[in-house]
This record gives structure tokens, sequence and C-alpha cells, in this order.
């Protein structure tokens, strides 16, 4: 993958099957999510939005963006979409929540991911169409699963791997 830096970097791919996970059910938006989510994730997490439209948001999330750490599998086959991850801290995610009240959705992003070393934590592909879950590592603990989904007035349902 080349990178901002103009480098081709081989990053380990991170995997987002997630096969052992909770389905969050009925997140109406971006409305409080990105809130939702520093609550949820252990520090040192980053987030990776995918999709942002725009050269005013491109820019704003381009500003705020660190290196990846592991490779993240592209929600759009074509085109190439507009990809950056964020660390999860106050600043950058306050940011990014302020953002998000000001915009559509689709604005922002089609597709976020959020990850801590090479696991997968949170898996929102297509998360804004309101037909596709969002996926929660069991790794997070239910609790706090149930405290985020409480804040958002979603639901959610733990699927066992198979």
């Amino acid at each position: 993958m080349t990178y901002r830096d103009g480098v081709t970097h081989a990053l380990p791919l991170l995997d987002v099957e997630l096969a052992d996970r909770f389905e969050v059910r009925g997140v109406r938006g971006a409305d409080g999510l990105f809130d939702a989510l520093l609550g949820l994730l252990p520090a040192g997490s980053r987030l990776v939005l995918e999709g942002a439209s725009g050269s005013t948001v491109q820019g704003f999330l381009e500003a705020r963006a660190v290196a990846p750490r592991v490779g993240v599998p592209w929600g759009t086959v074509w085109p190439e979409p507009f990809v950056r991850h964020l660390p999860v801290d106050v600043t950058t995610m306050g940011d990014v929540s302020h953002l998000a009240n000001e915009l559509a959705e689709p604005e922002l992003c089609t597709h976020l991911v959020a990850y801590r070393d090479a696991d997968a934590l949170v898996v929102g592909y297509d998360v804004f169409t309101f037909t596709q879950p969002l996926l929660l590592a069991p790794s997070l603990g239910e609790p706090a699963v149930a405290a985020f989904c409480e804040r958002l007035g979603a639901t959610y349902a733990r699927i066992p791997k198979p």
C-alpha cells in the first residue's frame, strides 16, 4: 500500500471478519457515534475512516491522520477510496464528532473500522445504510458494549463463533 509519505509499506492485513462478535443494530447516524466510540475503545486504538467526500472533509481528516499500523481491507471496490487512520483520543474524536454533526453521514465516511495493535475492535462497512450491523469484538466486554448501545439507543446480540 502506498501512503501519504509516498512510500509503499508492507503492512499486515487486519482480519475484519469477527466470526465471534456482538452485532449492534439501530445506530441512527453519526450523531453521538464518535463520542460513544471514544468511551468504548481502549487507549492506543486507531479509527479508520473510508470514503470521505469533498476536499474540505478530506483535508480535515488528512490533518489529523497518523501512519497506519495495519492494512485494512477496503469496503469500496472501485474507485480507490480516500482512507485515513486516526488516533482515538479526546481531541481527535471530539473534532470528528463535531464534524459529523455538521455533515450528512456519507460525506464523512461510508465504512469505518477501529483496531488496536493487530486486533479489529469495531467493523462498520456501510454502517450508515442502517441495514448492516456494526460489529464489535467480544474483547471489548459485554458491559462496555451494553453501555455503548444504551448511549446510542441501539440494541446488540452476541453472535458466537460457529
